[in-house]
């Protein structure tokens, strides 16, 4: 059974996280949801909701991003720490975690057996040279965030300066998360997905003959099929109308690439700019 988590901190429930369920539950067989959240909501029966104000995070006050005006930024970090306190508690093996903008088309069920037998820790959708994204993480074990907490706690507890001088940008949880991988996590502790068929050293995409998306397919569909200029060194955006051609099929509502003569599925889309509706199934 493939274990869905997904996560919301704050004052209220944005409205598209229920087009992410609605997709999760017409596209999955064998699953269950876990929805990780603050907020007081009533379990519906089909979804699980945790309370994590049952959990206490590592994390201070004084620790990480306290002052900044957006708490996304120090949010997203803490959904981490509450994810692997959940995962420990309740012993879950073979979860799906990703960003509460993202809709999965691909049945986890069908590629279990591959992300069983290839990641040996945690599989993560790599966004560009340096940065990890929750496009979609994949969890093997309940144990699988033990180290990676562990080394954000030694990162995060240098302060907001001393980090953004280490990164020479502002240390947000990808770009943390692109560090540890980067020089600290042993090579197997993250697996980085595949997201293209055309990058360097990516072996993963022969085996899924497909890719996920860390965030550049679904903002590519999103912004009407243009390409930001601030994101063309990307992974997948430095390909995209040069060797291949996302497409969002209007019939089926799925999307894939089109890489010369072969259709390769996309298995999720990240809809940044929040209208999940669009793309759902119909």
């Amino acid at each position: 059974m493939t274990n869905f988590i997904l996560f919301h901190k704050g004052s209220h429930l944005p409205g598209h996280i229920r087009s992410c369920i609605d997709q999760i539950q017409k596209t999955q067989t064998n699953y269950k949801i876990y929805f990780l959240t603050d907020l007081i909501i009533t379990n519906t029966g089909d979804i699980d909701i945790i309370d994590i104000n049952q959990y206490t995070l590592p994390l201070t006050d004084a620790t990480y991003y306290t002052s900044h005006e957006d708490p996304l930024w120090r949010t997203a970090l803490e959904r981490i720490f509450y994810i692997n306190a959940f995962i420990n508690h309740y012993n879950l093996t073979n979860s799906v975690h990703f960003d509460n903008d993202v809709l999965i088309y691909k049945n986890i069920t069908e590629i279990s057996t591959l992300l069983q037998d290839h990641i040996p820790n945690i599989g993560l959708t790599p966004h560009k040279k340096h940065e990890l994204v929750c496009g979609f993480m994949f969890l093997k074990n309940s144990n699988s965030l033990e180290v990676v907490c562990e080394q954000l706690l030694k990162l995060v507890v240098l302060g907001e300066v001393a980090l953004e001088r280490m990164l020479n940008s502002m240390p947000h949880e990808m770009r943390l998360l692109g560090y540890l991988q980067d020089n600290i996590l042993d090579p197997d502790i993250i697996t980085p997905l595949p997201v293209s068929p055309l990058e360097p050293g990516n072996n993963m995409f022969t085996l899924f003959d497909g890719v996920f998306d860390p965030s550049s397919y679904g903002q590519f569909f999103g912004d009407n099929n243009e390409i930001h200029p601030d994101n063309a060194n990307r992974y997948i955006d430095r390909h995209i109308n040069k060797e291949f051609v996302p497409v969002f099929d209007k019939n089926t509502h799925t999307p894939y690439i089109q890489w010369g003569d072969k259709q390769v599925p996309i298995f999720n889309l990240h809809i940044h700019n929040k209208k999940l509706y669009e793309f759902n199934i119909r």
